[in-house]
């Protein structure tokens, strides 16, 4: 099976997703300064959640305003997405912008919080996104956002 890459591009109609939210709680057993080694780490973190299947950094820094390349699929659908941290607060804070970052299609940020006195953590993630890329656009995004939220 062949895989089509398809360009990141905006629907003729982009308020169709425009503002939906998708935001998932999760504790980990985890101190929060591991927990955001891992986050920062986006070329390891490909391929563990059910879309994003490859990345790499673009620029020497991690933090706010660094930019990284990110692949993703569905099916047999392709497509890679530049992404800019707009969110760097070590231990406590990891987000960045897909696409445009004064017009993203989705914004992901991660926020840690100590829990337990610290013996366990807390990983609230969440998805803010806009328009999405016309092929996508019918595929049961929603769904698909809250399922990559709970397995990252």
């Amino acid at each position: 099976m062949s895989t089509e890459r398809l360009p990141l591009t905006v629907p003729a109609r982009p308020d169709l997703l425009a503002g939906w939210q998708v935001t998932v709680r999760k504790t980990i057993a985890r101190r929060p300064q591991d927990v955001f080694a891992l986050l920062t780490d986006v070329e390891r973190m490909a391929g563990l959640g059910p879309e994003h299947c490859l990345a790499r950094w673009l620029t020497e820094s991690r933090e706010t305003g660094a930019r990284f390349q990110g692949i993703n699929r569905i099916g047999a659908f392709k497509w890679d997405v530049p992404c800019t941290v707009t969110a760097f607060a070590r231990p406590h804070r990891f987000g960045w912008t897909v696409g445009d970052p004064d017009h993203p299609s989705s914004t992901w940020t991660y926020t840690l919080e100590a829990t337990n006195g610290g013996a366990g953590d807390a990983t609230a993630v969440t998805q803010t996104a806009g328009p999405v890329p016309e092929g996508l656009r019918d595929c049961g995004r929603i769904a698909c956002a809250r399922a990559n939220c709970a397995t990252t």
